[in-house]
């Protein structure tokens, strides 16, 4: 899948600080699930361990996550997940949580200028869809 085409997008991506491609780097070959999930830490505990065992299994079975990119809650417990397990975890985020809650686990992210378009990245990119609580 190939996500939208929009100015209102950049891409943050690579060892040696940001780069920018508005065309968008998120339709890539791997088979990709994109989990929808809290950024809030007020969620109970159980949720957290099955977040972070989705992110695991996602990159056990060989497949990219793709989620809104926040550090914290359920989306940041399956980054970890995935990340732990060796996996490639991609993101949307708000332009807005750049500097205040976003993983730095991320190989590349995309910034939407509004939750539509961060939303419609996230399906866009997506073969899977899974939803966690939030």
């Amino acid at each position: 899948m190939v996500p939208p085409q929009s100015s209102a997008a950049a891409v943050l991506s690579g060892p040696d600080g940001p780069s920018v491609d508005e065309k968008g780097i998120l339709g890539e070959a791997a088979f990709t699930v994109t989990v929808y999930a809290a950024s809030s830490s007020h969620v109970h505990k159980e949720h957290f361990d099955a977040a972070f065992r989705l992110g695991k299994l996602i990159a056990e079975s060989g497949w990219r996550q793709v989620n809104g990119g926040g550090l914290t809650g359920l989306m940041g417990a399956a980054t970890e997940g995935g990340i732990a397990a060796g996996g490639v975890v991609d993101a949307v985020i708000l332009e807005m949580f750049l500097n205040t809650n976003m993983s730095t686990k991320l190989r590349n992210v995309e910034v939407a200028a509004d939750m539509p378009t961060r939303k419609q990245g996230l399906f866009d990119a997506a073969d899977a869809i899974v939803t966690l609580p939030g």
